[in-house]
């Protein structure tokens, strides 16, 4: 190995430790709420605790008879977040706001009958406009406006599930 190799094999070595030490908090979790239309249904996993980065867990699962062409679940894109305090005002998102090119078939999946697909996908308390305390974080998979330049024809729909995280005094 050259040098150079060594030195990027290190600073990943590091990045994945800082990670493993806990900058990523996700202390014990919890189940959100289950939204279902027509024959897809999302479940997303939520800790219960938050601090800098986390992750959640989305699960969406085809409970029809057939196979279904969905979108992927992207974050931002087919996948937004809301922030709502306990009284149900919603919080002023601060994060990134990203721009994209209409979804292609490279964009797709096929969910067969039955199965499960499940996507972490990492968030930061930082994102909104907040001190510490506990909310509502509403997960929204919605393709019905999202657009797209694809050969055949994909699930049109929204599902949302929600839970209840306490920002800030992690263990």
């Amino acid at each position: 190995m050259n040098s150079r190799c060594c030195s990027l094999f290190f600073v990943f070595l590091i990045v994945t430790l800082v990670f493993s030490l806990g900058c990523i908090q996700n202390t014990t979790q919890n189940t959100g709420s289950v939204s279902s239309n027509g024959n897809i249904e999302m479940e997303v996993v939520f800790p219960k605790c938050a601090s800098g980065t986390f992750n959640i867990t989305l699960l969406i699962k085809n409970t029809g008879n057939s196979s279904v062409l969905l979108l992927k679940p992207i974050t931002f894109i087919t996948v937004q977040f809301e922030l709502y305090y306990p009284d149900g005002t919603k919080i002023r998102y601060i994060g990134p706001m990203p721009t994209y090119l209409p979804l292609t078939d490279k964009d797709t999946l096929v969910l067969r009958k039955g199965e499960v697909i499940e996507r972490q996908i990492s968030l930061n308390t930082g994102w909104w406009d907040t001190g510490g305390g506990n909310y509502r974080l509403l997960v929204v998979y919605d393709t019905e406006n999202v657009r797209t330049k694809t050969t055949r024809r994909v699930w049109r729909g929204r599902l949302e599930a929600w839970g209840y995280v306490d920002f800030g005094g992690c263990p």
